[in-house]
């Protein structure tokens, strides 16, 4: 009797030390499978926002601004639980092509449905000889994403498989345009200067956004410019 015990006994702890340890593997590999895209929610912007800025100069060398794009209502998820959510995140993935990953997902890929047309910064007192106060300072500045899903999407079509470390979005503000927009940029990015001023010290920069017609409806946002103040030391 006493044996059949401890056989049950071991029994369920041998059971319950399963049940966590698949609770710690879910929790530490949250991982879904569905649509196959690279992305996993679509967003329409309607904001600019200032997520930080960044003085320091042990990491790029000079500073740089980390840019947050708000939404409303309008983002659309590949496992929303409401179908018309669902159908038009499908419809914003074909738009772009983006029906050729395994149909893995982690719930972090947000990318904005409208392509970039121009993002523009003018400072409030000059900058150098070449940048007085009031003028564009695109050349002086790139862009910079963890990720260009449009290129990766590109070289998986033409060479039939995966670029992996060197699909780093970067690109210089002035490279942006009508004719070469920025696609499927992600929901955070940075602006990052590439010298400093001619005079260091706090200058208040006006950040300003334009963005093309939706792929899907036709329909075009206006974000409103932001300001924010920048040390250079």
């Amino acid at each position: 009797m006493k044996r059949l015990i401890a056989i049950f006994f071991l029994a369920f702890l041998l059971l319950k030390l399963t049940a966590c340890s698949d609770d710690k593997k879910d929790a530490e590999n949250l991982v879904w499978y569905g649509f196959p895209s690279l992305v996993d929610t679509y967003f329409v912007p309607n904001a600019i926002q200032i997520n930080k800025t960044v003085s320091d100069d042990d990491v790029a060398g000079f500073p740089y601004v980390v840019l947050d794009w708000g939404w409303g209502d309008k983002h659309y998820a590949f496992d929303a639980e409401n179908d018309a959510e669902k159908t038009n995140f499908e419809k914003y993935a074909i738009a772009y092509g983006d029906t050729l990953s395994d149909g893995t997902h982690n719930k972090q890929q947000f990318v904005s449905v409208l392509p970039v047309l121009s993002i523009d910064v003018v400072a409030d007192k000059q900058f150098d000889d070449k940048h007085p106060a009031g003028s564009l300072l695109n050349d002086l500045i790139d862009i910079n994403a963890w990720r260009d899903f449009y290129y990766a999407l590109r070289y998986k079509r033409e060479h039939n498989a995966w670029i992996y470390g060197q699909d780093e979005l970067l690109r210089n503000l002035d490279s942006i345009s009508a004719s070469n927009p920025v696609y499927m940029l992600p929901k955070w990015f940075l602006l990052q200067f590439k010298k400093n001023p001619d005079t260091l010290g706090k200058y208040n920069l006006t950040i300003s956004m334009k963005c093309g017609a939706d792929p899907v409806t036709g329909e075009t946002v206006e974000l409103k410019p932001v300001t924010v103040e920048v040390e250079f030391k």
